[in-house]
């Protein structure tokens, strides 16, 4: 484990202290504090933290938050029943305890479900202004029961059914409870959601299922590496899916995903599908896959990846810079479907076994997928790399004289060369990739009017309907000539790209034999 480079977000700073074994995090025992500090804290029912120089997203100020902690948690004993014999012969029936774990509506240890409420005054008051409900993602897998509850009943449900999953359930209940809570304690108050990994299908899911009125409060959802979740909101009332409908055109739900990380890269690219609110694409520190968690920045699942900007903003990829990283993310979401559908049709009923969900979205034993992974994640660090080789030769150029500057010059064209194969081929796939999101958008629009009409056939004679709705078919909505003239001129602009590098090819080759009219005129695209 990674951490954060410094503390300046806040959602990434609570998202990353829900979990166990990071250097400020929110779960404590009394031999981290003294037992005065202790039951001082249980006193009041709140422990502050102190994250240096946080904002959140308004730019607020949160430096110091307090947890608020959860005293509805009690030890539930599971019990269980043995034969015994007895003394005098024959049996007795005896009880033991076989289980027990701890339940609050925070927490619930046997779900594996654990939750934090977070303010920014030490207790609701009139004077409370901004409140976070965080949930933390998967602990480390183990034979544990209550781990595999993360993996087993909550990561292989949602990736493999889309499932409402059981730790979402409990979320939204005890959102629920909080909002209400602040609607008498604290009025002025609103709720802010975030999670990482699992924990931001938990969120999403709970936030999609809150009663109507509890969604004024939401204030903002900020979701860390997680898969899309559109497919099972699309399973879920129409309410939840208002909800989220909602969210989204007030621009309060953002997704940063990292494009090499397999979990965030899950659901995503989906033919149509449209992915759920804004989805930032970090600019992580290294070419890290999932896999790589012993490196020093972490795997690219952790919070080691990230960056972060003066303001407390995250630094985030952008097209003109970096194609690369689109391009990646979305190689690496149709390799994971790939290879999801491959298990499942090869699975009896269509089902994932627990040891298949592992192989493919942990370890290393699955090869193929592994390979295939590894290399589109080389394919773009080498195409990152070009400014940094140009810029190099460009110093190596100026320092040189005679043959050494002509071969330096050539290797400089043959960067260029391939640099120019890769904005092409770049280019054209997140092209094509947004067009099919929007016609996929556009279809959905078209059947959901077609679909509205039909609740009014009862009312208007069928050419009535066919004249209302006519204006709204796809045909109409969609424009297949506009979107092939701009495929074709995507194809021209990669063709032509080819060209230049065709050209740029002859004077590599053959640069020691060209004076500089020569060459200019070779660069002449006509």
């Amino acid at each position: 484990m990674v951490n954060l480079e410094n503390y300046s977000n806040l959602y990434a700073n609570l998202a990353q202290a829900s979990y166990d074994g990071r250097k400020i995090r929110f779960s404590f025992s009394l031999t981290e504090w003294d037992r005065e500090q202790i039951n001082n804290y249980r006193q009041n029912n709140f422990v502050p933290f102190n994250f240096p120089n946080a904002k959140d997203v308004h730019g607020n100020d949160l430096s110091t938050v307090y947890l608020q902690l959860d005293n509805s948690v009690k030890t539930v004993k599971e019990l269980g029943n043995i034969r015994v014999p007895k003394v005098n012969g024959g049996y007795e029936v005896q009880s033991y305890v076989k289980n027990s774990y701890k339940q609050g509506l925070l927490t619930d240890e046997k779900a594996g479900f654990n939750a934090y409420y977070v303010t920014d005054t030490p207790k609701l008051s009139i004077e409370t202004k901004h409140t976070y409900f965080v949930t933390r993602g998967s602990d480390g897998i183990s034979s544990s029961n209550l781990n595999l509850n993360d993996w087993w009943h909550n990561n292989q449900a949602f990736t493999t059914k889309n499932a409402y999953i059981p730790q979402a359930k409990l979320a939204n209940q005890a959102m629920h409870q909080k909002i209400t809570e602040m609607a008498t304690e604290a009025p002025n108050a609103t709720m802010a959601v975030t999670g990482h990994s699992l924990g931001t299908m938990v969120s999403i899911q709970a936030v999609a299922n809150l009663p109507e009125k509890d969604i004024a409060k939401i204030d903002k959802v900020v979701l860390f590496q997680g898969p899309d979740a559109r497919e099972s909101i699309n399973k879920m009332s129409e309410q939840a899916q208002k909800n989220i409908q909602m969210l989204e055109e007030q621009g309060k739900i953002d997704y940063y995903v990292n494009a090499f990380d397999i979990v965030s890269m899950l659901n995503r690219n989906k033919p149509g599908v449209d992915e759920i609110g804004n989805v930032r694409y970090l600019l992580p520190k290294s070419f890290n896959t999932t896999f790589d968690m012993e490196d020093k920045d972490g795997s690219s699942h952790d919070f080691g990846q990230f960056q972060i900007n003066p303001d407390g903003t995250l630094k985030e990829a952008n097209l003109n810079e970096h194609g690369y990283i689109f391009a990646a993310g979305i190689k690496v979401s149709q390799l994971i479907d790939k290879y999801l559908n491959r298990l499942v049709k090869e699975t009896p009923e269509g089902g994932l076994s627990f040891t298949e969900v592992i192989k493919l979205l942990l370890s290393g034993e699955y090869k193929d997928f592994e390979k295939e992974y590894a290399k589109i994640i080389a394919e773009a660090k080498v195409a990152s790399e070009w400014n940094e080789t140009v810029n190099e030769l460009h110093k190596k150029i100026s320092k040189s004289s005679g043959s050494k500057k002509i071969t330096l010059q050539s290797e400089l064209v043959q960067t260029i060369i391939q640099k120019a194969k890769n904005i092409g081929e770049e280019y054209e796939m997140i092209f094509k990739n947004a067009q099919k999101e929007f016609e996929d958008e556009i279809n959905a629009i078209a059947k959901e009017i077609l679909d509205g009409a039909g609740m009014i056939r009862n009312y208007l004679t069928y050419w009535e309907v066919q004249d209302m709705i006519s204006p709204y078919g796809k045909n109409n909505l969609w424009d297949s000539g506009q979107a092939s003239l701009n495929t074709d001129q995507v194809k021209q602009y990669k063709e032509k790209l080819g060209e230049f590098s065709n050209k740029m090819s002859v004077v590599a080759n053959n640069l020691s034999e060209y004076d500089r009219h020569a060459g200019n005129n070779l660069f002449k695209i006509k």
